[in-house]
């Protein structure tokens, strides 16, 4: 569900180091520079503001839509995080849920700030 299908997936057998110093290395630059000229264009196109310039008016309906989907994304991830026994294993069962679901994949990200 929150997957590209043109993501990258692999696994390198013994050897592997050549084949990610090279032919890896150039597929991983063509998909960066992809990924950062898509981003360069939903920027261009986001109502949104940017840095905090109030010159660019925000369109509530597509901030909530962009919110919603992250969040959902971040609860997705927090419940299923492949690194979670490891972590457990590591810091222990307490650290490794507070780390996993304060830090790595906070539900609140959207929060008004507590300046209290």
């Amino acid at each position: 569900r929150f997957f590209s299908e043109e993501a990258i997936w692999t696994r390198l057998g013994a050897g592997g180091g050549d084949v990610a110093g090279t032919v890896l290395y150039e597929a991983f630059g063509d998909y960066l520079d992809l990924y950062l000229d898509v981003l360069g264009r939903a920027l261009d196109d986001s109502p949104q503001t940017v840095a905090g310039d109030d010159s660019v008016p925000q369109d509530p309906g597509v901030v909530e839509g962009r919110a919603g989907a992250i969040g959902d994304y971040l609860a997705y991830r927090s419940a299923n995080d492949p690194a979670r026994p490891m972590l457990q294993r590591l810091y222990g069962e307490e650290f490794a849920e507070r780390l996993i679901a304060e830090v790595l994949f906070p539900a609140n990200v959207f929060a008004a700030p507590d300046h209290a």
